[in-house]
This record gives C-alpha cells, structure tokens and sequence, in this order.
C-alpha cells in the first residue's frame, strides 16, 4: 500500500506511518459515503413515514354522539335509582328533591306498561271479530299512540290530584314539604307498581287472561290509593301543627274520591268511555 500524500510504502494499516494519512483508496470513502448516505436516506424517509401516519389518522376525527352519551348516562343513573328504592322505596324521604327527573320517568314508564295492558285486553277482547265483516273492528280500537297518551294523561291528572291535596294538607297540618319533593315521592313509590305491572303484561301476553288482569287491577287500586294514604301518613305524623295529623287523613279520604269522580265524569268519560261503550256492544253479541 502506497501513501497518496507522501508516497510512503506499507504493508497493512488503515493510516500512514509517516505522514498519518488515511491508507483507505478513495473509491471506498466514496462507497462509504453513499452507503451512510443512503442510510441517512432510510431513516429520513421512515421517520417521515412516521410522523405522517397520525396526521392520515387524524384528518377525519370522530366526535362522540353528545345526546347517546346523555342517554347511556341517564339510563345509568335511572337504573341505579330503580334498584335502590325498589329495596327500600321509603328512603326517597331523605332526598326527594334531586330525584325529581327520575321519578317523573318513573311514571311515563307506568303509563307505558298501563297502556300495553289495556291495549293487549282490546286486542284479544276484538279477536274473535277480526274476520267478522259485520264489524268495523279496525274503526272500534284506538291506535297505541293515542291510547298511551290518554292513560299518561289520565294518571298524570289523577296524580297530581293526590300530590295536591297532599301539599295543601302539608301547609295547614305541618310539616309544610316542597311541592316538587312530594312529586319526587309519589313518582318514586310507583317503582313496585311498575314491576307489578310488567308481571301482569307478561300474563297478558301469553294470553292468562285472569291473572293478568287481576294483577293490573291491584296494581292500578294500591298505586292510586293506598299509596298516597302512606305518604301522607308518613308525612305528618312526623309533625302536627294545630290539629292531628288523624284529620287530616280522613280528609284526604274524603277530598279524593270527590276529585276522583269529576276526572272520571269529565275527563276520561270523553276519551275512553266510547270505546268502552262500543267494546259493551260487542260482548253482547258474543
């Protein structure tokens, strides 16, 4: 090997013995340099790749459905106040207040399962008359929709009536109670009803025409009726003002079915009762 600087002469060795000059012929350096170059090249590229992939990834992002995310977390929340006060239903006394959304659902799910019951008996009440060209069944029963609405309205009207005369009673008889917090209580004591109800529907369903229906109609009595008289009772024995609280369940008992009677007369008489008088019709022919 021959020096390229000072013409020194060696056997071996990467750098000159006299001079120190690189012993490496220059076609290698140049092979070296393309090869690092190269390299370099590589990993430019890879690393561009890279930083490239999350921004391909990214160019369209995907927002979460703000109101499905609101119902998950509503469904939640609803799901877990159910279990809670279907074991003890008696501690929304303690705080009827923040559970006013969830008991007003509480009672459209009422509505809801009511309807289903009341729609299942006209349907197989008009069964045997589908195939009957004599009657106009499909003019006789009213559609689902309308049904649910009149049976939410209708136990609407008369739960407000007793969460009413409950509030009243309450300012006269003590302890005075928000009248949204006894709202939250009624809604909320519904919650064993609505159980009962979806036994009494499965019933139905499967066409056990006898329990099903004597099961919706205790349903239906406890809730109207005896649920409110324990909320009141509940409600002022634990403070009496001037009279006791004796007086005024009694006159819960008497101011109620008076209200009852006019709903019934006025309100439920112009949207059911047709149907009710039609459906007398057809059972007599049966």
């Amino acid at each position: 090997m021959k020096c390229t600087s000072c013409g020194h002469e060696q056997e071996s060795g990467k750098f000159c013995g006299k001079c120190g000059n690189s012993m490496i012929p220059a076609s290698s350096n140049n092979e070296l340099g393309a090869t690092v170059e190269e390299g370099q090249f590589h990993t430019n590229l890879s690393q561009a790749s890279t930083a490239s992939a999350p921004l391909q990834n990214h160019q369209i992002p995907t927002e979460p459905n703000a109101q499905l995310e609101k119902v998950k977390e509503t469904s939640k929340q609803y799901w877990s106040y159910f279990l809670q006060h279907l074991k003890k239903p008696s501690i929304i006394f303690n705080h009827a207040e923040a559970n006013f959304i969830n008991a007003i659902i509480s009672v459209v799910i009422l509505s809801l399962l009511v309807s289903l019951s009341i729609y299942k008996n006209m349907s197989l009440v008009m069964q045997p008359f589908s195939g009957d060209a004599t009657f106009e069944v499909e003019s006789i029963a009213p559609s689902f929709i309308k049904l649910f609405i009149s049976s939410t309205l209708i136990l609407s009207i008369i739960l407000l009536l007793s969460i009413s005369i409950i509030y009243i009673l309450s300012k006269f008889f003590g302890p005075e109670v928000p009248f949204k917090n006894i709202t939250s209580i009624i809604g909320t004591f519904t919650i064993p009803f609505i159980l009962l109800n979806i036994v009494a529907y499965i019933l139905l369903f499967i066409d056990s025409l006898v329990i099903g229906n004597a099961i919706l109609s205790i349903s239906i009595l406890l809730c109207l009726f005896v649920m409110p008289l324990y909320v009141i009772s509940t409600l002022l024995s634990k403070q009496s003002k001037s009279l006791d609280a004796l007086y005024a369940f009694l006159i819960y008992i008497v101011l109620f079915p008076i209200g009852l009677s006019i709903i019934i007369s006025v309100f439920v008489d112009s949207t059911i009762g047709k149907y009710l008088t039609e459906f007398q019709e057809l059972l007599y022919f049966l």
